[in-house]
Parts: structure tokens; sequence; C-alpha cells
């Protein structure tokens, strides 16, 4: 059960999002309202009277990091689509929601939430004292287990933190697991899977460029530039003329 908290000040507006919801997702979801700190996802309107949203949505996530937000505004600022990034948001919107942009990231979501469970029942299953294993073998399998996970999954919101979650086992010690098998750490191994699949995508010319960002996990276009240029020396546009121009 996903469960949906739906922070919008605006009476019309919250309805509309709420009658969306609860059409296209007649089971499977419990939409809220009102304020409910353990939310699985929260819409986040960024502008409500006596409430900055960025502030909100700040504190629920010290209260659940594992909280996940879609930020819903009027206005297309860099200052806010930025917040939205550093919040791991899924999704930035502008009013009026499109319906059919809303039912694609939820059932995005529903997805991603299929995929950990499943991730998860693989590591009970490792973990379960009916295996006869060494403690370095389940580690090896743990391990390997998260790999198959990231690598099918890449384009969806992952961290470290929800991982960790998943293995219960602490950022600390999954940190020095996985540099110990990969070599690097947790967010460059994802990073450079997710700019590999990038760079397959823009040898596709009727991609546009943030099309591929958000296909490979980064719905920011200026945030998928900046990680595409430190990890190739070249914009995606760059990439893309250089390659398509002059084929490998």
């Amino acid at each position: 059960m996903l469960r949906i908290l739906i922070a919008e000040d605006e009476p019309l507006e919250q309805q509309s999002l709420k009658d969306i919801l609860e059409w296209n997702f007649s089971c499977g979801v419990d939409i809220k309202t009102a304020t409910i700190w353990h939310a699985d996802l929260v819409l986040m309107d960024i502008e409500m009277p006596g409430c900055n949203g960025i502030v909100a949505a700040n504190k629920i996530a010290k209260v659940n990091p594992l909280t996940k937000f879609i930020i819903i505004t009027a206005y297309e600022r860099f200052e806010y689509a930025h917040e939205a990034v550093r919040l791991h948001a899924v999704d930035y919107l502008l009013k009026p929601v499109e319906d059919a942009v809303l039912v694609s990231t939820i059932q995005r979501l529903i997805q991603e939430r299929e995929e950990e469970n499943a991730l998860q029942q693989r590591v009970l299953e490792v973990q379960a004292p009916s295996q006869e294993l060494t403690s370095q073998t389940r580690s090896e399998l743990l391990i390997k287990n998260v790999e198959d996970y990231i690598r099918k999954n890449y384009r969806y919101d992952i961290s470290q933190e929800i991982i960790c979650d998943i293995l219960n086992m602490s950022t600390g010690h999954f940190s020095k697991l996985f540099r110990q098998y990969y070599g690097v750490k947790f967010i460059d191994f994802l990073t450079n899977i997710r700019v590999e699949a990038a760079k397959e995508l823009l040898l596709d010319p009727t991609k546009r460029t943030k099309e591929i960002g958000e296909m490979v996990g980064y719905p920011s276009s200026s945030y998928f530039s900046k990680i595409f240029r430190q990890k190739t020396g070249m914009t995606p546009s760059e990439y893309r003329t250089k390659y398509i121009e002059s084929p490998r």
C-alpha cells in the first residue's frame, strides 16, 4: 500500500489531484489530504499561505528520510528546481498538473517499490539460517544483489539510505563493504551506470536531451548536464554532436 499525502492549500487543485489518483489507482494507494508524517509519497505545493513547501518537505524528510516528494508549483524558478533536486524529488510538476504525467510518475513509484520488495526478499533468502554460507560469501551475495538492483533500477530514485534500510545495515558498514568489492563509492557506481546508459541513448537523435536525463534518473536537465560533463568532459549535446556526426 503506497501512502500518499497531498499537501495543497487550493481546494480545487487538492480535489483535482485526489480525483486523478483515486480514478487511476482505486486500490494499492492510501490518499490523505491531512498531515501524515509517515507518508511514502508527498505531493507538495511549494507556495502555500503561511507555509513554505520546501521548509515543510525538509521537516518531513528529517522525520522520515525514506519519504519521497513530487514538487508542485505554479512558478518555474531555478531555486525551486534546485531544492527539488536536493530533496531527491521524483518529479517537479507545474500547475495545472497533467493527468498523464502524474499517473505515470505514481506508476513508476509503485514499480520501484515492487523492485525494492523483490530486493528485500532476495536479501532475506541470503540471510536465512536454512543457508550454510560463510560470512564472506553472504556479503558477496548481498552486494551482488544490490548491483543487480542498481542495474535494473538506475532510472529511479535510488539512494544508499534506501538500500541500507532494505539490507538492515548501517550506511557506514555498507559503504565500506561496497567499496571493498567495487573499488568506488556507491554514488559513483550509480552515476557511472547512469552516464553509460545516457551515452547509448544520446546516439538516438529522436530522443531529447531532457527526456534522456529523466530516463537515466535525472529529472533536472541542468543537473543531468552537470553530472554528464563531470564524467565525460562534454555536455550531452556536445557528446551527441560528436558521436552522431563522427560515429565510433
